[in-house]
């Protein structure tokens, strides 16, 4: 009969040490995030502040120019007495719109998940180590629910927060060329646009204007008129030209800013903390 192996008081002690360790280090973050004072929860939250800010910019830049092309595609030149009726004229500018109202809506998502995050990292923290330190007081009790304790403590409170963090910083330094070179291709079309695009071009009331005009003979009312709404279409459509013009380094940047995004969000912190897991294990 093979007798039975007993831990030598050597090894005892030193499983003691390691979960003495272990729980001082469990209860010292724990007082540490609770306090807010955590290094990592605080540096990964920094870091989705930072994409939060950005993502909230370029929003804003989106929906701009989103506003912008609806309506540029609304402003219509009408037929005179003769020619009843009247065109669109900028109308090829909706699949522009479109593509910008879905890349928007990306990047909305994106806010709305940079601002969970930042305000996320501290509480998860917290319960983080809350469970390690009850994997520590079950590990004579129950060894398989602690290690499984132990191991999801350290992936909530540590891992994770790490994982943000690191990726923040090196996607900082992998995308910088990236991000530089586009920011600076939205910002020559926004020079060529003009800071406010066509403001004050929206189409005037066209009252003491047609048929009534033409009877009475007010014709200084229809030629301001007229002379005023094909002010407003140039104006428009010299914008629009510049968009059509750039349409193609225009969407290019917005994606591209949007592949950074992800990169730092989703695909570096997912990878580190794949990595981790099967560590781990």
């Amino acid at each position: 009969m093979t007798p039975e192996t007993r831990p030598s008081a050597k090894t005892a002690d030193t499983d003691t040490r390691w979960r003495a360790l272990i729980g001082a280090l469990a209860a010292l973050g724990l007082i540490l995030s609770v306090l807010s004072w955590n290094p990592l929860a605080r540096v990964a939250s920094a870091e989705a502040r930072a994409t939060l800010a950005s993502t909230v910019t370029v929003y804003a830049g989106l929906r701009s120019l989103n506003a912008f092309l609806s309506t540029a595609q609304e402003v219509e030149v009408g037929g005179s007495l003769v020619v009843q009726g009247s065109v669109q004229p900028l109308k090829t500018l909706e699949p522009i719109d479109d593509t910008v109202e879905r890349v928007a809506a990306v990047v909305l998502t994106l806010s709305v998940a940079s601002g969970l995050l930042a305000l996320g990292f501290g509480p998860l923290s917290v319960i983080g180590f809350a469970v390690m330190l009850a994997g520590v007081g079950l590990r004579q009790t129950s060894p398989d629910l602690a290690r499984r304790c132990l191991a999801t403590g350290a992936l909530v409170a540590l891992i994770l927060p790490a994982s943000f963090a690191v990726s923040g910083v090196a996607g900082d330094a992998m995308t910088r060329a990236v991000w530089a070179e586009n920011t600076a291709i939205l910002d020559r079309i926004r020079g060529e646009v003009g800071e406010d695009g066509p403001v004050g071009a929206a189409p005037a009331a066209a009252g003491g204007t047609g048929f009534w005009s033409w009877l009475t003979g007010d014709d200084t009312a229809t030629e301001a008129a007229r002379g005023e709404t094909l002010g407003t279409v140039a104006r428009y459509r010299e914008v629009a030209s510049v968009l059509w013009s750039e349409s193609g380094a225009l969407l290019e940047s917005y994606v591209s800013i949007l592949a950074v995004w992800l990169l730092k969000l989703v695909v570096l912190p997912l990878t580190l903390i794949l990595v981790a897991v099967r560590l781990i294990r």
